[in-house]
């Protein structure tokens, strides 16, 4: 990618807290709320008035009860609105259970006698209101997308024993002065809130756990100095969360630090923090997160956690940050970009708008950055510019941005649909190895030991002490094979270059069937290529019998017993040496393969960056290809008066690959470019026999 981050220092700063004065703030109280003891005993009643007389006769068995609001009243401990005709949580394992839109209330009875291994499980958009009295829970409370638990009873107390979790849905501490306390992990999971509101309300919890930037801690003070609105006796972990801050009732002007969340750790920061009613900023110590009042500085927006963003169809409204530092922790920083529901295709998704901060400092290391479940068939940029962090999305098959007026920009090729011919034990889940063998000398039993039991495909091109290289060939093939029988081999075929040991060479090729060239002298010389000693002559494909002979010979050796597919070599070239006559005959073996009775599968050295369109459409009719020199770079540009000569080999000079001008390809954009067209090979199901090292960058190969 060409976009560079925006970087206003190269240094970070200090992220200190906000200090408004040296002295120490005044806190009316540094205790916590306090914690309603849950009970053990089961068999606990009310002891006056009409609670004396609660049905907790359940069956000594544990039970899944249902709400049914037969009763009519919505009251929780009566015993007519559920389907068991006794009170859930009579039984100590009680399962309970309120479906989509139920409604219940707490009010006319506490129900602090569910202090065994009682479950509450409420279903989208049930609510529970616990209006004048205390709730116990011994075990867990799951609460779906929409379900609401709003706490309004002056002085009650709802106890959770083990864990709460909350996922799409809201937990409501209302008016003031009511507590929830839960025994385990408090868990905020995506598009969730707690909103504790008013002087005394509180919660507290061993965890507190906020999963991404739609989870949301709501908090709106009232007029007084409250009790600590939250406290957390283990972690913090605000995971990129929301806070937002009411303070316009707020009205006691001798306390300007006022402690929102004590913790014994905190884990991470906040992606937003709102603060309304009253100027102040947020202030993080090793132990607490207060309110500072009358504070004009925020401190550093950090993301030192993993940031998840979850898209939906359109896309993503970013997280703002306001005047402010940014700081991205390379270290600890996490991107995980969640696609599942994103179907708009290609565009430009916003992650992070940073265009009113006071400067910006790192980015996410691209190895934790992830991105997850998101259609076939689409190329991402995670871009740093002077607004936002983006995600630029295009299709696969959309080159447009790239040097040079080369590529179509369109989808060349289909979706393979015959793999037959792949390995037997192939995956797409997993990247199998594969070799490329070529011995004149036979081969010892431990290398053929060696290479059948440690790749899953073989190209063989070797004499291995025969004559000639079908011989050689075909008997390394069998041998393999029968050291490994899922092994799939491939034999060796160039539809360039005439040479080595073959066969199909005797009796020698016509002259006619080779290529020729004018020399400096203005001679008619054959065209070659290699060793002076042993030069490496040129077939011309413009001859039909040659074109007959080079498929017939092809055909002949793939039909072997011993072979899987045929690797065609110079199925593509970079400069202008390809003739029609040359593209025909490779993609007329394509038919003539089809009709070998076992299926065979066809691959070229075919995808090539600095090819015109990359030849991407000889996989219209190849099941893959083998990638080389992959960071090769390319000077097409025939205007270009550092090379006037369209084509010409000064593009392969090493002295030019580091040119980066209007005249000459960046060595960056040709991995790029290489990455991309494997990426689109493999998201249509092709298969690529793929080198490691991109051959020719040089050493060492920086990009």
């Amino acid at each position: 990618p060409t976009a560079s981050p925006v970087v206003t220092s190269t240094f970070a700063p200090t992220a200190s807290p906000v200090v408004i004065s040296t002295s120490a703030p005044v806190v009316t109280s540094t205790s916590a709320p306090t914690v309603a003891p849950v009970s053990t005993d089961i068999t606990e009643r009310p002891t006056e008035g009409a609670c004396s007389g609660l049905a907790l006769v359940g069956g000594s068995a544990a039970t899944t009860i249902f709400w049914t609001n037969n009763g009519q009243d919505s009251e929780w401990t009566n015993v007519n609105n559920w389907d068991e005709l006794y009170l859930p949580g009579s039984s100590y394992d009680d399962r309970i259970v309120m479906a989509i839109n139920d409604v219940a209330v707490v009010n006319a009875c506490p129900a602090t006698y569910m202090a065994g291994n009682i479950r509450l499980e409420m279903r989208s958009s049930a609510t529970l209101d616990i209006e004048s009295s205390d709730l116990t829970i011994g075990d867990y409370l799951k609460m779906d997308s929409g379900a609401v638990v709003t706490q309004t009873g002056l002085g009650g107390t709802v106890n959770v024993g083990n864990y709460l979790t909350l996922t799409g849905s809201t937990y409501q501490l209302m008016v003031g002065d009511v507590v929830l306390n839960v025994g385990g992990d408090l868990t905020l999971n995506a598009n969730s809130k707690l909103i504790i509101e008013g002087d005394g309300s509180s919660f507290t919890a061993n965890n507190l756990v906020l999963q991404d930037a739609t989870s949301t801690i709501d908090m709106t003070l009232g007029p007084n100095v409250p009790v600590v609105p939250g406290i957390v006796h283990g972690t913090f972990t605000p995971n990129g969360g929301k806070l937002t801050v009411d303070a316009s009732a707020y009205s006691h002007s001798g306390v300007t630090r006022i402690p929102l969340i004590k913790f014994k750790s905190m884990v991470g920061s906040f992606s937003q923090v709102v603060i309304s009613g009253l100027a102040g900023a947020i202030d993080i110590t090793a132990t607490s997160l207060d309110f500072v009042v009358g504070a004009t500085s925020a401190p550093a927006f950090t993301i030192d956690y993993t940031m998840n963003v979850l898209l939906t169809a359109n896309g993503h409204d970013p997280v703002v940050v306001g005047s402010q530092d940014v700081i991205i922790d390379p270290d600890s920083a996490g991107l995980v970009i969640d696609g599942s529901d994103y179907t708009a295709g290609a565009g430009i998704i916003p992650i992070l708008d940073w265009s009113g901060a006071t400067s910006r400092y790192g980015r996410f290391e691209p190895k934790n950055v992830l991105l997850r479940k998101f259609a076939p068939g689409l190329w991402f940029e995670l871009q740093y510019n002077d607004d936002q962090i983006q995600l630029v999305i295009k299709r696969l098959s959309d080159y447009s941005e790239y040097w040079g007026d080369r590529f179509t920009n369109d989808d060349v090729y289909e979706e393979e649909t015959d793999q037959s011919g792949f390995p037997a034990e192939f995956s797409w889940k997993k990247v199998p190895r594969w070799m490329n063998i070529r011995k004149n000398q036979a081969f010892l039993p431990s290398e053929l030991a060696t290479i059948a039991n440690n790749n899953a495909i073989v190209k063989v091109a070797s004499l291995a002490g025969t004559l000639t290289n079908e011989e050689g060939s075909v008997d390394t093939a069998t041998k393999l094979k029968e050291l490994n029988q899922s092994l799939v081999t491939i034999c060796y075929w160039n539809s360039m270059v005439y040479w080595g040991w073959y066969k199909a060479f005797d009796p020698a090729l016509p002259e006619s069937w080779l290529r020729w060239v004018l020399n400096q002298q203005g001679q008619l010389v054959l065209q070659t290529q290699g060793n002076v000693n042993n030069p490496r002559k040129f077939y011309n494909q413009t001859v039909p019998e040659m074109r007959q002979w080079w498929t017939e010979s092809a055909v002949s050796m793939v039909s072997e017993n011993s072979f899987d597919g045929i690797f065609i070599d110079k199925a593509a070239d970079p400069r202008t040496e390809m003739t029609a006559g040359h593209r025909q005959m490779i993609t007329e073996l394509a038919e003539e393969i089809k009709k070998i009775p076992k299926p065979r599968f066809y691959m070229g050295n075919a995808l090539r960056q600095m090819a015109l369109d990359g030849s991407r459409d000889r996989l219209k009719y190849m099941n893959g290809s083998y990638m080389e020199n992959w960071a090769w770079g390319v000077n097409c540009n025939a205007k270009s008066l550092a090379n006037p000569n369209f084509g010409s080999e000064e593009y392969c000079m090493k002295e030019n690959w580091d040119k980066n001008t209007s005249d000459w390809q960046p060595t960056f954009e040709r991995v790029t470019v290489s990455i991309q067209l494997a990426r689109e090979a493999l998201s249509k199901r092709k298969m690529i026999l793929f080198t490691s090292g991109p051959w020719g960058c040089g050493h060492p190969c920086d990009m």
